[in-house]
């Protein structure tokens, strides 16, 4: 079972909705190691402007009050201590213990896969990245980083990948590569890194397996969906 290292201190978080069918818009394009994403709708910032002014109802012709959906997109979860929500992946869910990590301010784990486990975090002196003003060159550490602390054993990093991103609040570039490991008789492991800012705020988020591929296309969608609070 893949488990992360644990700390003393504790944040808070808070969680929203986290269950449903899976988001739209899925598969992103990569082309010269750029990726984009698309923009929130005028359709669902209407929304959510009726469900703050009449407290998540319209008014029908009848005078009665007629429920409006959440435009929030399903497996938005917030972490008003950290200062930042995410949109977690299908079936990904907050871990239990997410408020011991000693690197991230959230764990995310997927039902039957315990090879795998998606850390995100706001990038301050705590991560060693945080030195490195370019995105791109912090996500490269991070990954580095992460790879040697998770999976010290000998390897070769092989499948090197990496891109900028593009989400509704914040840009950042993304790292990925897969560690064929000296040992043959183990499954390969595979890291996913990205660091992603607005006003000089950065946050960060890795994603790390050794068995299970890791979907590099759902984690730059993770990475783009961090929104600060």
């Amino acid at each position: 079972m893949f488990r992360p290292v644990l700390r003393a201190s504790v944040r808070k978080t808070s969680v929203g909705q986290l269950s449903g069918a899976d988001r739209p818009g899925r598969g992103c394009t990569r082309v010269a190691d750029v990726t984009t994403r698309g923009m929130v709708t005028a359709t669902a910032v209407a929304a959510w402007m009726c469900i703050m002014v009449v407290g998540g109802c319209a008014r029908g012709v009848d005078g009665r009050a007629v429920p409006v959906a959440d435009p929030r997109p399903v497996g938005f979860i917030e972490f008003a201590d950290a200062g930042f929500a995410i949109t977690a992946p299908p079936g990904w869910t907050v871990r239990d213990d997410s408020d011991e990590l000693i690197y991230g301010d959230v764990a995310l784990t997927k039902k039957g896969d315990h090879a795998s486990m998606i850390l995100i975090g706001v990038l301050d002196g705590s991560i060693f990245a945080s030195a490195r003003a370019d995105n791109r060159v912090a996500a490269q550490e991070l990954g580095s980083g992460m790879g040697e602390f998770f999976f010290p054993d000998s390897g070769t990093r092989v499948d090197r990948e990496g891109g900028t991103l593009s989400g509704v609040q914040t840009t950042g570039a993304f790292e990925f590569y897969r560690v064929e490991f000296d040992d043959r008789s183990r499954s390969d492991a595979e890291v996913f890194s990205a660091v992603v800012e607005k006003a000089g705020e950065r946050w960060w988020m890795t994603w790390l397996s050794n068995k299970n591929a890791v979907d590099v296309d759902e984690a730059c969608e993770l990475a783009e969906s961090i929104t600060p609070m």
